[in-house]
């Protein structure tokens, strides 16, 4: 392990006791890690970095451990597989955690480029970008000025019968990209087929799809469409 990799050790432990930290007092963070309660201070307030040791104890015992627990105490269940992630995807550090996750999800892939649709899914594809450290797009429901060119997909509502088209600059893909796409939740899959649809209109390579929530419906519909999708938590 080089210098860069031991700090980004470093760095994912101390977005791990953040995101603990968010539900845990430090008296109650202490008895749960171990760690002081002036060191763990000083590593959430960035005020220093674990030792690589350290690190990597805390990034094994919680990092997957934790995460789905994490995720599901920032979620709110509402009715008919339907998920609000409004305070988890407001949460960098938890975001954090699941790119790290996503990047072993799909670890021998070059992926160059993360997709999603605006707006809920902008977070986490920002956090899965710096994991895999390439650039993300976002398809919008409208046009924008400053660009000529775009491929146009159409998304069909399930809920109500409507056709919606979702709009990519040509300029923000291309055929030499390696594609994911990522959202917070997938009901459907409808969103995503029609993102599948922009990324064969620009000649790339669809790597797979990940969602924090997906329901088994969308899972089957998706995999009916070859995409190899995951997800944290499958309802």
């Amino acid at each position: 392990m080089n210098k860069l990799e031991d700090t980004y050790l470093k760095i994912a432990a101390v977005n791990v006791l953040r995101a603990l930290k968010e539900n845990l007092t430090y008296r109650e963070l202490t008895k749960e890690t171990g760690i002081p309660i002036v060191s763990l201070n000083r590593y959430i307030n960035g005020l220093s970095l674990p030792r690589k040791e350290v690190a990597r104890k805390i990034v094994e015992k919680y990092q997957s451990k934790k995460i789905v627990e994490i995720v599901m105490e920032k979620s709110r269940w509402m009715k008919e597989a339907f998920y609000s992630t409004h305070e988890l995807i407001t949460s960098p550090s938890v975001l954090t955690l699941i790119a790290r996750e996503v990047k072993k999800m799909f670890p021998i892939n070059n992926v160059t480029k993360i997709l999603t649709a605006a707006s809920d899914g902008i977070p986490l594809a920002l956090k899965i970008a710096e994991a895999f450290g390439c650039n993300f797009a976002f398809a919008k429901r409208m046009k924008e000025v400053g660009f000529k060119s775009y491929y146009v997909s159409e998304r069909v509502s399930e809920s109500i019968p409507v056709i919606s088209p979702l709009y990519l600059p040509k300029k923000l893909l291309g055929r030499k990209d390696r594609v994911l796409l990522v959202d917070d939740v997938i009901r459907t899959g409808t969103t995503q087929i029609a993102l599948k649809n922009i990324v064969l209109q620009a000649r790339a390579r669809l790597i797979g799809c990940f969602s924090i929530f997906a329901t088994k419906k969308s899972i089957e519909r998706l995999s009916n469409e070859n995409i190899n999708v995951r997800a944290l938590i499958i309802d």
